[in-house]
């Protein structure tokens, strides 16, 4: 006699297809369970957002059933719940991340954020589902309970119309490009022949000119358009553009050619502008209608959006099998017990550079625009930077923590040495990000005030760590550590705390409007200071993949600081000798 098993192919975000194997007493949440272990570091959301799902029919399985209750034979999915809403208002389309599986409530804040909406109640607004007229959308009601599924389309209709103002209505109603004159009212240029501040209109104008290029207004344009318009109504514009009168029939093969590539540039750097299907759709049309779906530059489109689309990492497919619920608790308790402190210095360094890196590589230059990441409610438009904020706060506490974990002073400073010397592997490696993260849980009050701790260390590495301090300290706006960046070779992930302070010091400074019209010599100062921090994106850190390590620094926590305070009292209490200490 044996065990029956059954086989399962699941679809994992980023890794691919693994497959399974489980008996007839395995819980779908032991499976949730494994998969977020074992596989931690391919999710990008939270676990509460993610589920398995049938993949044909998109059944989601609950964490309490049996894996066998379901159809397995067509395999599972196991993604986010959260997905791509569009959502329609006054003309304008958006795209929001919702959970398709949970009420609308807390997600219209946002969408009345992108708007640039105050917040409505349910009797100043009306949802209803695109294409089905009359259909109303409740708030209240999660929208796979209503019966609709991603990718959807909502419509956003406002009631009381002097509730949200005349912003948009007022950017979707100005007048045709070809129409709006050029006046010191539409466009001030600089006494070096730069734009200063001009309408959307001369702006576009000037970035389609006939008479030439200017690289680094496009690419300080799409950068930063987002400030001043949205998606949607910048397509419109450059369609627009495109329809050159009779009249300008002397300047209308270069201007087609100028936005022909502006929009290539657009897809090609900013494809996440595009996450809306309509808007895709919207561009496709034009490019197919215009430019000729079998012509060398409209099959350079459709290559862009293949391109895009595909996965960036090779699928692996691998066996795993799981027994029973007990297997896999003995499974994750033998990985915790297996320490990060286990593995050597240089192998932890490394680890750390990689998962970063790949935080810093997504930042779009689009999450850097209006100090989102210091406002609570826009915190939504900048994942990867709030991402890296997080990370960078939980490495610093983690450091506190290890140092502060043993209870004798002689270990203690064992600690202290290790990290030492990891943080002077993260500088070697040019991950500056971290580096400060480290630094950051030296000098937590928590840890600084060790004093006896800190006598056990080794002179040499006391010397090591003000040696790092130093490259690292904030005096003079960063200077030595500008520096050291200006002297590094790739890879390198520059710390991100610099540049939110330059983009602070360009937003509070610069007005956005200058009598009416767009700042542009403020976007081109932001688009200067993201350019630097974007420099190094490409330039991914080869190292081995050590997936254990990776598991377990991807998943690290630790108290909060005035817990870690307490227990800083508890190590060192305050007025105690050296003797009073293990």
């Amino acid at each position: 006699l044996r065990k029956l098993y059954r086989q399962v192919t699941i679809n994992l975000p980023l890794r691919g297809q693994i497959v399974l194997k489980f008996d007839e007493s395995t819980t779908v949440q032991v499976v949730y369970d494994m998969l977020f272990h074992n596989y931690a570091s391919t999710f990008q959301q939270p676990q509460h957002s993610y589920a398995l799902f049938t993949s044909k029919t998109g059944q989601m399985l609950e964490a309490s059933d049996m894996v066998w209750s379901y159809a397995l034979e067509e395999g599972l999915d196991f993604k986010s719940r959260i997905q791509n809403l569009s959502v329609i208002a006054n003309g304008v389309e958006e795209v929001v991340h919702v959970d398709y599986y949970s009420p609308l409530t807390e997600a219209m804040p946002i969408v009345f954020d992108m708007f640039e909406f105050p917040e409505l109640d349910s009797t100043q607004y009306t949802l209803q589902q695109s294409g089905l007229s009359g259909v109303p959308v409740s708030v209240s009601k999660s929208l796979i309970d209503q019966g609709v599924t991603p990718p959807a389309t909502l419509l956003l209709k406002v009631i009381d119309r002097e509730v949200v103002g005349g912003v948009r209505d007022s950017v979707c109603a100005s007048v045709s490009i070809w129409d709006e004159p050029t006046s010191v009212e539409t466009v001030v240029i600089e006494a070096n022949g730069d734009i200063q501040a001009a309408t959307l209109n001369k702006l576009i104008e000037h970035l389609t000119s006939p008479s030439g290029h200017d690289l680094e207004f496009r690419s300080a344009f799409f950068m930063t358009y987002r400030s001043f318009t949205t998606p949607s109504i910048l397509l419109s514009k450059l369609i627009d553009r495109y329809d050159v009168p009779v009249s300008q029939a002397s300047v209308s093969k270069p201007v087609k050619l100028r936005v022909a590539n502006c929009l290539k540039f657009w897809l090609e750097n900013h494809f996440e502008d595009f996450s809306s299907s309509v808007l895709l759709e919207k561009l496709m049309t034009f490019v197919d209608q215009n430019l000729g779906q079998d012509t060398p530059l409209g099959k350079k489109f459709h290559k862009i959006i293949e391109k895009k689309r595909s996965r960036s990492l090779s699928r692996r497919k691998t066996s795993v099998f799981v027994t029973s619920e007990s297997e896999v608790m003995a499974s994750k308790r033998s990985k915790k017990n297996e320490g990060i402190l286990d593995f050597p210095d240089e192998a932890i360094a490394e680890t750390l550079t990689v998962i970063a890196f790949d935080i810093y590589a997504g930042i779009k230059g689009n999450e850097l625009l209006g100090q989102a990441w210091s406002k609570e409610k826009t915190r939504h438009r900048c994942p990867n930077v709030m991402e890296m904020i997080d990370r960078f706060n939980a490495v610093s506490l983690w450091v506190a923590a290890t140092i502060l974990e043993p209870t004798k002073v002689k270990v203690r400073a064992k600690r202290f040495e290790r990290l030492i010397r990891i943080a002077d592997h993260l500088y070697k490696l040019n991950n500056f990000q971290t580096l400060m993260a480290f630094l950051g849980g030296f000098n937590n009050s928590c840890v600084a005030r060790l004093k006896y701790t800190r006598m056990l260390v080794p002179r040499a590495l006391i010397k090591k760590l003000e040696e790092l301090e130093k490259v690292m300290n904030m005096e003079s706006s960063f200077k030595i550590y500008r520096q050291h960046l200006k002297m590094a070779n790739p890879p390198i992930i520059p710390y991100l705390g610099v540049y939110l302070s330059d983009l602070t010091f360009i937003e509070d400074g610069n007005q956005d409007e200058i009598k009416g019209l767009i700042n542009f010599s403020k976007r081109k100062l932001l688009h200067m200071v993201i350019s630097q921090l974007q420099r190094y994106q490409n330039d991914r850190p080869k190292f081995v993949d050590r997936l254990d390590l990776t598991t377990l620094l991807y998943d690290i926590n630790a108290q909060d600081e005035n817990a870690l305070y307490e227990l800083s009292l508890q190590r060192e209490p305050r007025g105690c000798n050296k003797q009073d200490l293990q």
